[in-house]
């Protein structure tokens, strides 16, 4: 029986490590190493989607992704069957948990952060819904940190022709077509020039996102679209507060663990913002509740689910 293991440039850091353990399971139940094949498919959307729909077309025997959110834009977009379609959840890694305040201090003023602060990390794409983000936490007047080096280097996108990787990308820059993604980037420099309620830290080693995490006073996601949200259970494993945007991932993934925000509305993440600052009995609860819902999450579970997966196929050859 062969394998295929297809690989996008997404993401690529949890990529590999499912890789990785995709490669281990089969080979601890018996497949042979000659009989799993790596597909490697480059970062564009329609390439990544063009790709699979022609592997689709195949005889696929299991799908395994990362929330019920994705199962269904997969039975959507590629037709693939839902029975075939195994939802296996991600993790927060172990490194994520409360801290004592005296080991804070360091990455406080490596990065220069204020008392309070509200917390976003990753990318800055349009999907992720930065610039009312920043509305919001200029409504509540709490400065905004972001952490990533996406952030930082947003003013060099759309300069350099290997940010150009998708046939349409190349249509609109022979025949000077403003890219929609671009001209959000342009956006964001705007809002990011000058703007001293805007930290950006860039990339950040493990041990300081932990602190960081730690130190904020409250964690916003408020992506218009996601296909997961890891960062949501980093910062409830971390004892941080959350206010998510209703996207059907990030209520899928958080539960009842954060406040939910209308992602179009600045004045409704503000307001949600607020309450987690200034209702004191309601940032207990959410770090409460955060707390007990990452329990649900962890490795050894992923682990254990997509090597059932493994077994289903094996076992139906």
């Amino acid at each position: 029986m062969r394998f295929g293991i297809v690989v996008s440039e997404w993401n690529s850091e949890i990529t590999e490590a499912l890789y990785k353990g995709a490669i281990d399971a089969l080979l601890k139940y018996g497949a042979k190493e000659q009989n799993i094949t790596r597909i490697n498919v480059p970062g564009s959307f329609e390439l990544v989607l063009g790709a699979q729909k022609l592997i689709s077309q195949k005889n696929i025997d299991a799908v395994i992704t990362i929330s019920e959110t994705s199962k269904k834009d997969i039975v959507r977009f590629l037709g693939i069957s839902a029975e075939k379609i195994h939802v296996v959840y991600l993790a927060p890694r172990k490194i994520f948990k409360k801290l004592r305040n005296e080991e804070l201090r360091k990455v406080g003023k490596k990065y220069k952060l204020p008392k309070r602060f509200v917390l976003y990390v990753g990318d800055v794409n349009y999907n992720k819904n930065i610039p009312r983000l920043i509305k919001a936490c200029k409504m509540v007047k709490v400065p905004l940190v972001i952490v990533g080096k996406h952030a930082l280097e947003v003013e060099e996108l759309g300069l350099n022709l290997k940010h150009l990787k998708g046939p349409r990308d190349w249509f609109r820059y022979i025949f000077n077509i403003p890219h929609p993604e671009l001209a959000h980037f342009k956006g964001l420099v705007k809002e990011f020039k000058g703007n001293t309620n805007i930290i950006r830290t860039g990339f950040t080693t493990e041990e300081e996102l932990v602190e960081i995490f730690n130190l904020a006073s409250v964690y916003v996601q408020p992506s218009f679209y996601e296909g997961f949200g890891l960062p949501v259970l980093e910062a409830m494993a971390s004892g941080t507060p959350v206010v998510i945007a209703k996207t059907n991932a990030l209520v899928e993934i958080a539960n009842d663990a954060a406040l939910i925000a209308d992602p179009k509305d600045p004045k409704d993440l503000a307001e949600k913002i607020e309450m987690v600052l200034k209702k004191d009995e309601l940032r207990k609860d959410l770090i409460r509740k955060g707390f007990l819902r990452v329990k649900e999450f962890s490795w050894e579970k992923t682990a254990e689910e997509m090597i059932e997966v493994y077994k289903i196929v094996a076992g139906s050859k």
